[in-house]
């Protein structure tokens, strides 16, 4: 009787403590949603026949890609300008957009742009304040002008390019902006003006590879944002970057590219969310204490058993 009782007590505690590391495991570690990520590419034509969105997502593994383009034909079919627009994400963090369109003269005035999103989530479980970071790289943007009639940069309308990036967190009262970074091109050959803005303006240099056709090179821009999540505290993390390009209806041209698309692994975007250390018991040491746990129960028996 008395080895069906300490057997049935080895039984019910190793249970025990199966529930206990259990328990442990999750008071340790955060609860991490899969990152969402979607993208889109538009071109949006004053000829609403020509209007192309191409949304992908969110998803949360692989790697998607939106795309269009178009050919907008004016009143003349010689007369006619392409239009394209791409971005890309994948589940590594990492993507891509550009938008670029030529407009000949007779053509619509259009707006072309891609965008893509990251959206990462954590709960903090523990019992005590978690360490977190988020790094984040930029590729080297580039805005770019093309003209063949000689506009300026107050002729109504004008071409614009321009690219964004924003970092915002929320910490359960809405995001804030934590990071942002923007550029705008407007104008042509007879006169332009760029903008730089954002919590870090890039910084650049010019460039000219014909003469109807400049530009500006941008900087890359890399970092880390550290903070923490108090027990309980639910953390959304969100990257968005956009390009876009606005043309006037007449023989211009522009691009504005934020990465590659095409090749993710040479030039993009990436971010990564990584966790610190807690004040509460680590699963390492949990799982220390478990094994002489389970060896002082195996002593007990030992030590019941040779007395009975």
């Amino acid at each position: 009787m008395n080895k069906l009782f300490a057997s049935v007590f080895l039984r019910r505690h190793f249970y025990l403590m199966l529930m206990c590391a259990a328990l442990i495991t999750f008071l340790t570690q955060p609860v991490y949603a899969d990152p969402v990520f979607e993208t889109n590419a538009i071109i949006d034509s004053s000829d609403d026949s020509l209007d192309q969105y191409d949304p992908k997502g969110p998803a949360s593994s692989g790697t998607i890609e939106s795309s269009v383009e178009g050919w907008d034909v004016g009143a003349n079919p010689d007369t006619s300008g392409p239009a394209s627009a791409a971005a890309t994400a994948n589940d590594a963090g990492q993507g891509a957009a550009y938008a670029e369109g030529v407009f000949w003269a007779g053509s619509d005035q259009e707006t072309i742009s891609a965008w893509a999103s990251f959206t990462e989530s954590f709960t903090n479980t523990t019992a005590a304040a978690m360490s977190f970071s988020y790094s984040y790289s930029l590729p080297n943007p580039k805005l770019l002008l093309a003209d063949y009639c000689y506009i300026g940069e107050t002729d109504d309308p004008t071409v614009t390019v321009e690219f964004e990036y924003e970092l915002t967190v929320d910490f359960g009262g809405g995001p804030d902006t934590i990071l942002s970074t923007n550029a705008q091109l407007v104008g042509g050959m007879a006169s332009h003006s760029l903008t730089t803005g954002g919590t870090d303006p890039l910084a650049y240099t010019a460039f000219t590879t014909s003469s109807n056709i400049f530009g500006y090179d941008f900087s890359s821009l890399s970092g880390m944002l550290s903070s923490n999540a108090d027990p309980g505290q639910t953390v959304i993390i969100n990257s968005y970057f956009s390009t876009s390009v606005t043309g006037p209806g007449y023989e211009t041209g522009g691009g504005a590219y934020f990465g590659d698309p095409l090749d993710l692994s040479a030039n993009s975007f990436s971010g990564e969310l990584t966790f610190g250390q807690t004040n509460a018991v680590p699963l390492p040491s949990a799982l220390l204490l478990f094994g002489p746990g389970l060896a002082g129960l195996a002593g007990l028996k030992k030590k019941f058993f040779s007395e009975t």
